[in-house]
């Protein structure tokens, strides 16, 4: 008896809070619409026909994770989850669905006022401090809020209230929306285009465009940077602003991220062949970054392809390098210690010192586009730039690159203020599938 109570609870629960998992949440939300279909046609036995389900994702989880470590992040669900799970009633479901997200199901509700009620309650729980060890975090919450049958058809309860989260989400957070008809094509056109992302690998979608880096210098070719693009079979040409933060959210960030460091590495090969010799500067997410056996694969790639790894410019924004996780800055440098060199991305943009950054042997710092921008039309912008240049001046120690590049006089501003490598958007593109 024991054993079963065990594998039953192994079933139905999440291991790490001890709420109901997803089967779980979609076996009693089967139950209750059952009962509010039954309701609907024996007036007799007629309660108040009505159920309510929260989505809930947590506002600014994912620094915490990254920063403070993966323990930190789960203290944080568990304490969560004990608020959530405090604010209910007994016949009401709460339950985690991965991740940070939380899905509330309530049962014989009048009206949307019932759940919109919760949702306040849920938004003033979480605005108490969250404890960790040696600290305190605060979040917020998005909550999305679905009514059936007044809102939703039985098969879309979960996803009605999932896009009216993202629309509370996109309000700024801290918030509840609930789903209103017309937000239909848009979660319509979510499904879609994740559907589309999963299999954009196996049908060769995926593109990489080769940007020329420019020596400051002497105009000379001094490397490519790697950009992702993606040329959708059903949807057409689909942005990376759109698709990789789907990627992120829906855990294929990985797989697309080992896509594009193989097809450079093919590419290098290829213009190896041809007697080019060069490099490519590719962008790791941060979830890349917390793959133990990251710094393995890159080598069995460089030894399968004859690929030097000084060929390969490791490309991390400011934030990612910041992120004060064992696991992100071990993988780091294993990956340098194959040879591999670090340039930080967005530099500007965090508050990163340099006395940090050496102890990351950082190659290269790359100023954000952002600043940029106005470099040929601002004194001011041009103050801002040169301001952060200063200090690397001094050492000559790391390189210094600038991304945007887009006039002649913001060109030669960059030159005049030290800057040793430019992307330059005027110069000619070359590209290739993997």
């Amino acid at each position: 008896m024991a054993a079963n109570a065990e594998l039953h609870l192994m079933a139905f629960r999440d291991p790490l809070t001890g709420l109901a998992n997803r089967a779980l949440l979609e076996d009693r939300l089967e139950h209750a619409l059952n009962r509010v279909g039954r309701e609907a046609t024996q007036p007799a036995q007629r309660g108040t026909g009505k159920l309510a389900l929260l989505f809930i994702d947590l506002d600014g989880f994912k620094p915490v994770n990254d920063s403070y470590g993966h323990a930190a992040g789960d203290l944080v669900l568990r304490q969560v989850a004990a608020r959530l799970s405090g604010l209910i009633r007994d016949m009401d479901t709460v339950a985690r669905m991965g991740g940070d997200e939380f899905l509330i199901l309530l049962e014989d509700v009048d009206q949307v006022s019932d759940a919109v009620v919760l949702a306040n309650r849920i938004l003033q729980a979480l605005k108490i401090p969250l404890q960790l060890i040696d600290r305190e975090v605060s979040l917020s919450c998005s909550i999305g809020i679905a009514l059936f049958p007044d809102h939703t058809a039985r098969d879309r309860v979960i996803s009605s209230a999932d896009v009216a989260m993202y629309v509370a989400k996109r309000n700024g957070g801290n918030a509840w929306a609930v789903y209103e008809r017309h937000m239909q094509p848009e979660a319509t056109g979510q499904m879609d285009l994740q559907q589309a992302l999963r299999v954009a690998i196996a049908r060769n979608e995926f593109q990489l465009i080769y940007q020329p880096k420019i020596d400051g210098s002497n105009g000379s070719l001094a490397g490519v940077e790697a950009l992702l693009r993606w040329h959708s079979g059903t949807l057409g040409v689909v942005l990376p602003e759109v698709f990789i933060p789907l990627a992120e959210r829906f855990g294929m960030i990985v797989a697309i991220g080992d896509w594009v460091l193989e097809a450079a590495c093919k590419q290098l090969a290829r213009w190896k062949e041809e007697g080019i010799d060069t490099c490519v500067a590719i962008n790791f997410s941060g979830y890349q970054l917390r793959q133990p056996d990251l710094a393995t694969r890159m080598s069995q790639l460089f030894e399968i392809h004859a690929i030097d790894p000084r060929q390969i410019m490791c490309e991390v924004t400011e934030s990612v390098a910041m992120e004060d996780t064992v696991s992100t800055q071990r993988v780091l440098r294993q990956i340098q210690e194959l040879g591999v060199p670090l340039s930080i991305d967005d530099f500007g943009t965090g508050y990163s010192s340099l006395s940090y950054l050496r102890q990351l042997r950082v190659q290269q710092l790359k100023i954000d586009r952002s600043f940029i921008r106005d470099l040929d039309s601002s004194a001011d912008a041009r103050a801002v730039v040169d301001q952060r240049l200063r200090p690397r001046r001094r050492t000559g120690e790391i390189a210094l690159g600038a991304e945007g590049v887009e006039t002649i006089k913001q060109h030669t501003a960059l030159v005049e203020l030290g800057c040793d490598e430019l992307r330059c958007y005027d110069f000619h593109v070359e590209t290739c599938r993997g």
